[in-house]
């Protein structure tokens, strides 16, 4: 997990107790603080440093870097063999470790693990919509080819896996995280995802308009054009895919809330009751959880 200067200290508090409150703890949290903060999320830090529930390893960075790059120095502090990631003003369900460390457990091939996500604004209790991401590896590794299909606040990942491919890269601005999942499919990694969502995430409509311009159209067309001289895109998807994804970068902004209403799945009662349910499980302790970074 990393945080920021224009990070809420509430946002964090609910982050960082999402993590301790896991029904399976992890072995420690690596908090990457990215660059100077306020006094507020200090107070919060150093909360849960105090706390001897898991410690709360603390890596600050002199300047703000961007994600990647924090990302990159909290890793070398994870011990265990399993990282998980999140954002500083996301909510981790109560299960989403232990569900995700089963996962590895019965599947030995499995390099990555991902869930659903469930969308808030606010209110965690008042949620939008839930982003569901296909289950295979084969539908995911056909599904990255269009889009990014993975949630990555959601993912848990073997810690070698991650190394292995030099970690995350900066190159092309915010895709950061379907840089690294393209990389660690071509790198031969197994991919599923959980069907169900194991995080609140934290957006708004302006947030996601925002995703877009000509700076990401740029650095859309060199990840594409990365990925066809890399191999993971053939002639025709290359040509598609990078029509298809600059041409949704410079689509004016109203348009644009109608194409992301479309990509999310509204939602329903069953699925609602799944979350507030899972929201209210109590926690056991486990010394050999997966590292939360």
């Amino acid at each position: 997990m990393a945080t920021y200067a224009g990070e809420k200290a509430d946002n964090l508090q609910a982050a960082l107790e999402s993590v301790y409150t896991q029904t399976l703890l992890p072995r420690e949290c690596v908090l990457v603080v990215d660059g100077r903060i306020g006094e507020e999320q200090e107070k919060v830090i150093a909360r849960y440093q105090a706390s001897r529930a898991c410690p709360l390893v603390v890596v600050r960075r002199r300047n703000q870097g961007g994600l990647a790059r924090a990302l990159n120095d909290g890793l070398q502090y994870c011990t265990g063999y399993l990282v998980a990631r999140m954002d500083s003003d996301d909510i981790c369900l109560p299960h989403r470790f232990e569900t995700q460390a089963r996962a590895f457990a019965e599947q030995g091939g499995l390099d990555a693990s991902f869930s659903w996500h469930a969308e808030f604004e606010q209110d965690p209790g008042a949620i939008t919509c839930v982003k569901r991401s296909p289950a295979t590896h084969e539908e995911i590794s056909q599904g990255m080819k269009w889009h990014c299909v993975l949630s990555h606040p959601t993912m848990m990942v073997r810690r070698r896996a991650l190394t292995a491919i030099g970690g995350y890269r900066s190159c092309f601005g915010n895709l950061e995280d379907y840089d690294l999942y393209v990389r660690l499919l071509q790198a031969g990694a197994r991919m599923e995802t959980v069907q169900e969502a194991l995080l609140l995430f934290r957006t708004s409509m302006a947030q996601r308009v925002r995703r877009g311009g000509l700076r990401y159209a740029v650095n859309e067309w060199a990840f594409r054009v990365w990925c066809w001289r890399s191999g993971f895109l053939t002639n025709s998807e290359f040509l598609a895919t990078a029509s298809l994804q600059i041409g949704f970068r410079l689509t004016p902004p109203g348009l644009k809330r109608m194409l992301y209403r479309l990509v999310r799945t509204p939602t329903e009662a069953q699925a609602m009751a799944r979350i507030h349910t899972a929201m209210m499980q109590p926690k056991r302790l486990a010394p050999d959880g997966a590292d939360a970074l």
